[in-house]
């Protein structure tokens, strides 16, 4: 009789959203929104992507340029994030 196994946990696909590297339509739009300056309600409705690119564009600000390595600035980055 043959054993069957299934996969209860398939591996998902990782998407590049262009984080590291946006190209320059797509920087220059994230740009164009002053998330310090927004209103609760609008900064709610902004696009996750503009806000981890916001993100990305800080850390690398105060990083040399470098994007999160290891465990503990990524754990960093999350915060900054939040």
């Amino acid at each position: 009789k043959p054993h069957e196994i299934i996969e209860s946990k398939p591996d998902t696909e990782l998407y590049d959203l262009r984080m590291a590297s946006p190209f320059p339509s797509l920087h220059e739009h994230c740009t164009s929104f002053d998330l310090d300056g927004m209103e609760d309600m609008d900064h709610a409705h902004t696009p996750y992507v503009i806000i981890l690119i916001h993100a990305v564009q800080r850390w690398r600000d105060t990083h040399d340029g470098n994007l999160p390595k290891g465990f503990g600035e990524k754990n960093d980055f999350k915060e900054l994030v939040k």
